[in-house]
């Protein structure tokens, strides 16, 4: 069950962010398990780099994340897409935990990849012109042409 947050240390960065667990005792969990390396976040990681047909590699930290975007071999617009599936993946990993946090009923797991694909479709192509195919979108987006 997860009790309470901190805050953002810098607007641009998740290091100053930490989370309070309850299990058998509390502990502080840090922002890069919960976003990099915990079970649940590597689940749906291994799925984005799937879908970008990107090689799997564990990532444990932002700055390691930073450090990879930088040289993973994708032309610049399609490194910005990525980048943006990639704040959308952080973004439904912590509204779920939220979701703990406040006690809601927790939302069936299998279906967090889908709400990546859906909400960076979403997000990314009202930032685009020329809209962004769904079906592109959905087959290979790393192949889309902006």
């Amino acid at each position: 069950m997860w009790l309470r947050t901190s805050y953002f240390s810098n607007k641009r960065s998740l290091a100053g962010l930490d989370i309070i667990v309850v299990t058998k005792r509390v502990s502080v969990e840090s922002s890069s398990h919960v976003f990099f390396s915990c079970t649940f976040a590597r689940k749906i990681w291994r799925k984005v780099l799937i879908w970008w047909e990107l090689d799997d590699i564990a990532i444990h930290s932002y700055n390691e994340w930073l450090l990879w975007l930088a040289n993973v071999r994708l032309p610049k617009r399609s490194k910005g897409l990525l980048e943006g599936s990639c704040y959308v993946l952080w973004w439904i990993i912590w509204r779920h935990r939220n979701s703990l946090i406040f006690n809601h009923p927790p939302r069936n797991q299998e279906n967090f990849f889908d709400d990546v694909v859906h909400m960076s479709y979403l997000w990314l192509s009202s930032r685009f012109k020329p809209k962004i195919n769904w079906i592109s979108w959905l087959k290979n987006p790393n192949c889309i042409t902006l």
